[in-house]
C-alpha cells in the first residue's frame, strides 16, 4: 500500500489482489486494515470496490465485517463519477442495493443521489452508469423517498431537467417498460406535486405513462393518474401530449395507435374538465394520424414506396 501512497505504482495495480484468493486468509479486520489507507488516494476507489467485493462474494460475515469500509468507500467524495467499467457499475449497483434495502442507511441514500445527480450533469458519466443507477434508484424510491426525492425534484424544476429524463423515462422490452418513479409513494409525490406544478409537467413528460396488461393493453399508471388530479394545467396537459407522441414502433403503427385511443377514452369522465379536453384534443390528434398511417399501409401493400 506504501508504493500506491508514494505515487511509486499507480492504484490500478491493486486490482490484482481481488482474483487468485489471495487474501482468503485474511480476517475482515485484517482486510480493512490493509486496504483502509489508500481509500482516499486518487484512481484506487474503483480498484477497492472490486477487491472488496471478490472478497466478501458469497460471505456473509465478511460483508459484515466489511459492511462499513464499504459504506465509506460508496459515499466517498464523487464515488459515482470514478467508475469507469462495466463490472466496476456493476460492483457499485450490488453493494448499494445490498446496503440500502431494509431503509436502515438514509444518509448513505442521499449521498447516492446527490452522486447520481452529479453524474448526469457530466458529459462523460451521464449515460455510462444508467443501467445501474435505475436500479440503485428503484431501491432508494421504495425506502427513502421522503427524503431523497426532493433532491430529484428540485432538478426537474431547473434548467437541466433534460439530463435526468434517462434515468426517470421509461425502459425496459417494448410493451413492458417501467419508470423507476412508480417505485415513489404516491402521497410523496402528490404532495410535492400540489406545491410544484412547474416540475409535474417536466415529470409527466418524461416518466412512463401507463402499464401494460397481459393482453398488451394500456392502462394509466396509478402515480400517472394521482398526479392529475394535483393542479392539472396546459403544461401538464401538453406534456402528456408529448409523452405519448413519441413512441417507437414496429410494422404498421396503427396498432400502437389504437391502444393510445383506447387509454385516451378511459378519461372520458374525468372529473377534471381540463382532462377530459385534453383528452377529447388528443383523440382528434391520434385519430387523425391513424387515418394517415393507414393510408401508408394501404400504398405499402399496393407496392407504393
Amino acid at each position: 500500500m506504501g508504493l500506491v501512497l508514494e505515487n511509486r505504482i499507480e492504484a490500478s495495480h491493486l486490482r490484482r489482489f481481488a482474483y487468485g484468493r489471495v487474501l482468503d486468509d485474511l480476517q475482515a479486520v485484517e482486510f480493512v486494515s490493509l486496504f483502509k489507507p489508500v481509500l482516499n488516494s486518487s484512481g484506487s476507489r474503483p480498484a477497492l470496490l472490486e477487491i472488496v467485493s471478490m472478497y466478501t462474494y458469497r460471505s456473509d460475515d465478511r460483508w459484515a465485517g466489511c459492511k462499513t469500509f464499504i459504506t465509506e468507500l460508496l459515499m466517498s467524495a464523487d464515488f459515482a463519477s470514478s467508475i469507469d467499467s462495466t463490472m466496476d457499475a456493476h460492483y457499485w449497483e450490488e453493494a448499494a442495493v445490498k446496503l440500502l434495502t431494509g431503509g436502515t442507511e438514509p444518509e448513505l441514500a442521499v449521498e447516492i443521489t446527490r452522486q447520481i445527480i452529479g453524474t448526469a450533469h457530466q458529459d462523460a458519466t451521464r449515460f455510462r452508469l444508467d443501467i445501474d443507477q435505475r436500479a440503485i434508484l428503484r431501491v432508494v424510491f421504495s425506502h427513502y423517498g421522503e427524503t431523497c426525492w426532493p433532491l430529484i425534484g428540485a432538478e426537474l424544476t431547473s434548467a437541466q431537467s433534460y439530463r435526468l429524463r434517462h434515468l426517470l423515462g421509461p425502459h425496459g422490452v417494448a410493451e413492458r417498460e417501467t419508470s423507476v418513479s412508480w417505485f415513489l409513494d404516491k402521497k410523496i409525490l402528490t404532495d410535492w406535486a400540489r406545491t410544484t406544478p412547474d416540475g409535474v409537467a417536466m415529470l409527466l413528460d418524461i416518466i412512463g405513462l401507463f402499464v401494460v396488461d397481459e393482453a398488451v393493453e394500456y392502462h394509466w399508471h396509478p402515480t400517472v393518474l394521482a398526479l392529475l388530479e394535483c393542479g392539472f394545467n396546459d403544461a401538464a396537459a401538453s406534456a402528456i401530449a408529448s409523452n405519448l407522441f413519441t413512441y417507437s414502433s414496429w410494422g404498421s403503427r396503427v396498432p400502437y395507435i389504437d391502444k393510445r385511443l383506447r387509454l385516451l377514452n378511459e378519461l372520458q369522465d374525468h372529473p377534471n374538465l381540463m382532462v377530459r379536453n385534453m383528452a377529447r384534443d388528443l383523440i382528434e390528434g391520434f385519430e387523425k394520424d391513424k387515418r394517415q398511417h393507414q393510408k401508408r399501409d394501404e400504398e405499402f401493400k399496393a407496392g407504393i414506396l
